[in-house]
């Protein structure tokens, strides 16, 4: 990888970026991060994954620097100290200013190796790990209790969403900074698709197919609602046989082709049992979609039952719900422009720019602990 040292143009401040999970809604913060606060040099190291995409390259700035790194999670302490040691190496080499570590694995690592190379070094979970369902209550709570003993290695948390926000306030000691900034939309990059209006009413989920994004919860609703609307998996696997045959699975798309299915449909299902703040929500809200989702803290947080969606805590409950969507379109076109005004004033990039600006600059001066606001 050799020994060149990032020289930051313009004397601007250096951020290192660590990311194990380099796909979907981490990778799309990075992009959006990254390309908003172009005030700041960045690097990146980062693990693929099967959901990083072949051509991610033109997704960042020329400038910025990508480090493959394997850090992925093991059960290996061995594995894990050469990743921590190996990540110690490359913020020799780097010479950061602050470094950023995205998502659970690569909390859990960079922390502890910013913490050995006397680094600053911030923290987003973009979803705690023990918010996973499908997980052991002994192992959600050691995973808790690990996020607590490792509060005290990082300088800051920065959270992506109001939950994350809260949960890590009460993980933290009281002299850990905890800040929240919003996960922004940058809707600069893609002019709002053209949308066919379907002859049928048509109900799309976004995302890919994983317990998390409640595939049970979503087979069911379909099923109860089978004969009143078409349905379409965006970004499910087509070789998948996990969800019923009148489901259409579109195979995972490149950004720009996912927003277009998704502005072809009527209304948007999204289902996830756990979460910090999803992407896919916030771009189905800004194409002035009607959304139900279901009622955990982390959607709860964006959608206004009612006003800008519907919140659902059950199967039955959805299928009610969106039946009421798809037999009033006044009501989805009212509920789809309220929910793309919450988008363009609370998830702009513009905010995103100025409080990370505030706090990457603090760090980098090491005039921490700030108030934390979000």
């Amino acid at each position: 990888m050799g020994s060149q040292t990032i020289s930051s143009p313009n004397n601007a401040r250096h951020i290192l970026h660590i990311v194990e999970s380099f796909g979907g809604g981490t990778l799309k913060a990075l992009t959006v991060l990254t390309k908003t606060l172009d005030n700041f040099q960045h690097s990146i190291i980062y693990s693929r994954c099967k959901e990083t995409p072949r051509d991610f390259r033109h997704l960042f700035r020329e400038d910025i620097q990508l480090v493959p790194l394997d850090i992925r999670r093991s059960r290996n302490p061995f594995r894990l100290l050469r990743s921590i040691l190996a990540l110690k190496g490359e913020m020799e080499r780097l010479r950061p200013d602050v470094v950023h570590c995205h998502s659970s694995v690569a909390g859990i690592l960079g922390r502890v190796a910013a913490r050995l190379a006397g680094f600053p070094c911030v923290y987003t979970p973009h979803a705690y790990g023990f918010l996973r369902t499908d997980m052991s209550p002994w192992q959600r709570r050691l995973l808790r209790q690990l996020e607590r003993l490792l509060a005290r290695c990082g300088t800051a948390t920065i959270a992506c969403g109001k939950e994350e926000f809260l949960l890590a306030r009460g993980l933290s000691s009281p002299g850990h900074p905890v800040f929240l900034v919003r996960n922004a939309l940058d809707l600069s990059d893609h002019s709002q698709p053209p949308s066919r209006p379907p002859s049928f009413p048509r109900v799309g989920i976004c995302g890919r197919l994983t317990p998390q994004h409640g595939i049970a919860w979503t087979v069911e609703t379909a099923t109860l609602l089978q004969n009143e609307a078409s349905w379409i998996w965006i970004g499910a696997d087509k070789a998948s046989d996990v969800l019923p045959p009148f489901m259409e699975k579109s195979g995972w798309l490149s950004p720009q082709e996912a927003l277009r299915e998704l502005a072809s449909v009527t209304a948007v299902l999204h289902p996830t049992l756990w979460d910090g703040l999803a992407y896919t929500l916030l771009e189905a809200m800004s194409l002035e979609k009607p959304i139900v989702a279901s009622d955990i803290p982390a959607n709860r947080a964006i959608i206004r039952h009612g006003e800008n969606g519907f919140l659902a805590s059950s199967p039955e409950e959805t299928a009610r719900l969106l039946r009421i969507l798809l037999h009033d379109p006044d009501l989805c076109r009212r509920m789809g422009r309220n929910a793309a005004e919450y988008v363009r004033k609370v998830h702009d990039p513009a905010l995103l720019r100025r409080r990370y600006t505030r706090i990457y600059t603090a760090l980098a001066e090491k005039t921490v602990p700030m108030r934390p606001r979000g």
